[in-house]
């Protein structure tokens, strides 16, 4: 989705810049990782991800190989409301 901005259109980028590259970052830092340096064969994260089953239209798979992404409130079957009690 693209905002409108007073000279053209603009692509949002909080997504990216606020959540996913900070979180690889530190994943990175975690596996003792430097900047771009290559994830050994076999090595790999899950990621557990608190999307809830009223949110499902958000669920992308990560861009890495490296991260899997687990989504538990789904594999529940959880919603908004069974989180709020």
């Amino acid at each position: 989705m693209a905002l409108m901005a007073a000279k053209g259109i603009v692509k949002p980028q909080c997504t990216s810049e606020y959540k996913l590259t900070p979180i690889e970052t530190e994943l990175r830092k975690l596996l003792g990782l430097g900047y771009r340096e290559a994830t050994p064969p076999g090595m790999f994260v899950e990621l557990w991800i608190g999307i809830s089953r009223d949110e499902v239209i958000r669920i992308k798979h990560s861009r890495q190989s490296w991260i899997e992404d687990y989504w538990p409130l789904l594999e529940l079957g959880m919603t908004r409301a069974d989180c709020q009690e």
